[in-house]
């Protein structure tokens, strides 16, 4: 479907996975990405801030990763010395590894609970135009998923 209608040329951004909203005439009127996910991490609890902070790499889903023990024992460090760092209830602390791969779960549990919010605003906004189809876009056309 080419992307020619004035609203939705406006909202066109480039390749990507979109939502689009069709009218009666199976023309797009509105897109919507779904890479344009704002996400929040300040609401994170500060022992997982640190080690977000701390962290030497990060993966394909932005969640901090880390490479080595020194950079791992700087992990552990930095999430300990926060007042709220769990504490697992037979030892003094979590290993390194365990809170990194903790941290991890969290950040990526609260990206989903963003999505998921963000998927269903802009569905919404879209239901509102026309009829919502997923897809791709690329060079001014929108290919719609099976």
């Amino acid at each position: 479907m080419r992307i020619n209608t004035l609203s939705a040329v406006d909202d066109y951004r480039g390749c990507g996975a979109a939502w689009a909203a069709l009218d009666n005439h199976n023309e797009i009127i509105a897109l919507r990405y779904m890479s344009e996910c704002p996400t929040d991490r300040s609401n994170q609890p500060r022992w997982v801030q640190s080690i977000a902070r701390t962290a030497n790499g990060l993966d394909g889903l932005n969640l901090p990763t880390c490479s080595g023990s020194t950079a791992l024992s700087k992990i552990g460090k930095a999430a300990n010395s926060c007042k709220d760092c769990p504490t697992p209830p037979r030892r003094a602390a979590y290993r390194p590894s365990e809170l990194l791969a903790m941290a991890r779960d969290l950040i990526e549990s609260s990206d989903l609970d963003q999505w998921t919010a963000y998927r269903a605003k802009c569905r919404d906004e879209l239901a509102e135009l026309g009829r919502v189809v997923s897809g791709r876009c690329s060079c001014y056309q929108f290919v719609q998923n099976n």
